[in-house]
């Protein structure tokens, strides 16, 4: 009988470790995902590699691990490119992701926007933040050609999709650090190969559909006259002008002005702005005031 009960406890002790070893292994798949989601996750310039923080949760008393002192990235290594998405300004409230394991532990990853999520204000901040970096390793670096390459980038935003331009800029920055060509030159095969034109949107194929010669095929799109939100959805004229009283509208009712979902072009920018949401339709590249 006591050699049976010895053979259980080996069994059962077994099957723990079993358990153990199969929880280290989802946890570095999680850690693989979290840095492919997360575009190389890396530490702040902050951050002090240190031994694994333990942070006493304050309701449950379960410790968490910082991830960021486990998982060592950096661009301080020579021919790695600095992204935009390291150099962002820190958010007011950290945003974490926490993973458990064996029960009461657990790891807490740090969340890093991605870059389709960067506005043009953040790029331009972090792209300073790049030069100011730039000029610590490399004192000799030609200021200029770097304000070039960046003016260019803000050139582009007016032709082609943000996101494009956004892809543009990270391969033309891998590009830069890996062949060291001077920053400003002109890549043909990067631009062809990234940028998207803004032509291909909704709003200018609704144009170019109206001066199409009218005839069967072409009623259907003659009744999409616009404006358009970004995704390709028509803008509500009525809902614009406060008059949009049909409970089955089908079109957003969204401000032509702002793509606002909280109110009216009138409602929000006067009732001069019935006159700008048909120029916003016909022109959408215009310069809005």
């Amino acid at each position: 009988m006591t050699k049976k009960n010895e053979e259980i406890n080996a069994l059962e002790n077994e099957l723990k470790r079993l358990k153990t070893e199969k929880r280290k292994v989802e946890l570095k798949r999680k850690i693989e995902e979290e840095k492919d989601n997360h575009k190389n996750l890396q530490l702040l310039p902050t951050v002090q590699p240190s031994a694994a923080a333990l942070v006493q949760n304050s309701t449950e008393g379960e410790q968490i691990h910082e991830i960021s002192d486990i998982i060592a990235c950096s661009t301080e290594k020579s021919g790695n490119a600095m992204q935009i998405v390291d150099f962002l300004w820190p958010e007011p409230i950290p945003q974490y992701q926490t993973i458990t394991l064996a029960g009461d532990m657990e790891f807490r990853v740090g969340k890093k926007k991605t870059l389709d999520k960067i506005s043009m204000e953040e790029w331009g901040f972090a792209n300073i933040q790049i030069l100011q970096e730039l000029l610590k390793r490399n004192t000799a670096i030609n200021v200029n050609t770097y304000l070039n390459y960046t003016a260019d980038i803000f050139r582009l935003d007016s032709k082609y999709v943000w996101y494009s331009v956004l892809l543009y800029d990270k391969e033309y920055k891998d590009k830069q650090a890996e062949e060291k060509f001077t920053w400003g030159t002109y890549r043909q095969d990067l631009r062809d190969f990234q940028l998207v034109s803004k032509r291909e949107n909704p709003t200018t194929r609704a144009m170019n559909d109206a001066t199409k010669p009218h005839g069967k095929q072409s009623a259907n799109n003659d009744r999409r006259r616009g404006p358009f939100l970004p995704d390709g959805r028509e803008i509500c004229r009525s809902f614009n002008n406060n008059s949009c009283y049909r409970q089955d509208c089908r079109m957003m009712h969204h401000c032509a002005i702002c793509m606002s979902s909280s109110h009216s072009a009138i409602s929000d920018h006067g009732h001069s702005s019935a006159t700008h949401i048909d120029k916003v339709a016909k022109n959408p590249y215009a310069p809005q005031n």
